[in-house]
């Protein structure tokens, strides 16, 4: 049986340690709050999408998705997690 590498972010503002977190991730579950809007101690899909290649893990999924983020939808183009979402690595 392989080890599969879960990692995630709680409610944060971005920092380089969320690279380290997610390096070599096989999925790294990331909170986005908000489309583009600044948010205390929250991400927003804008400043994700920036830091995106810089993120080594295998799957990227937000969730945490805040009434903004729900509105642009159709621009993202990040996997989005859902109620009830089930994930196999």
């Amino acid at each position: 049986m392989d080890d599969k590498t879960i990692a995630y972010s709680g409610d944060t503002q971005w920092t380089d340690t969320l690279l380290e977190v997610a390096k070599n991730a096989d999925l790294f579950i990331c909170e986005v709050s908000s489309f583009e809007k600044e948010i205390r101690y929250h991400l927003n899909y804008q400043t994700v999408k920036a830091h995106q290649s810089a993120l080594t893990c295998r799957r990227l999924v937000i969730t945490h998705l805040g009434e903004d983020v729900l509105r642009h939808r159709e621009e993202i183009d990040i996997e989005m997690a859902e109620d009830g979402k089930r994930f196999s690595l």
